[in-house]
């Protein structure tokens, strides 16, 4: 008997293990997109930079794709959310949770003006607000 079978009275005992792998793969692949993200607003911006693209334009542009990271994080955030839920189920051996996290997600999703909310907040979080902030400023002073 292996450590993943020691769960009493499942019928699909590695449900949870399989999910959480996959969730865990997305949720480091969005990681890496971020990074991708992050790479596409520099290129967009030293390319604007060097055509001398109208200031406000510029500004509107790296604001415009910080602002798409952020939501992109936010999907990503939803991801952590189930992966500590499935952490929380394993734990408790209660697989009644597996397979869940888009039902989970549409019990949860809140209205539009929480969501936005959500967007703003994760586009002020240090990891993702800096290199924008630092493209913002160097914005300005050219």
């Amino acid at each position: 008997m292996t450590n993943d079978q020691h769960i009493p009275n499942s019928p699909h005992p590695y449900a949870l293990v399989e999910e959480w792998k996959s969730l865990q793969h997305s949720y480091d692949r969005y990681e890496g997109l971020s990074l991708l993200i992050k790479l596409g607003a520099f290129a967009s911006w030293a390319f604007s930079t060097v055509i001398a693209m109208d200031l406000a334009f510029t500004l509107a542009l790296v604001a415009l794709i910080w602002f798409q990271e952020a939501i992109w994080k936010t999907f990503q955030a939803r991801t952590e959310d189930r992966l500590l839920s499935i952490e929380k189920a394993w734990k408790q051996q209660n697989e009644a949770h597996t397979l869940s996290f888009y039902t989970d997600w549409q019990k949860q999703r809140p209205g539009t003006i929480a969501l936005v909310k959500a967007y703003v907040k994760n586009a002020f979080r240090p990891t993702i607000a800096y290199p924008y902030v630092l493209l913002l400023v160097a914005t300005v002073l050219l």
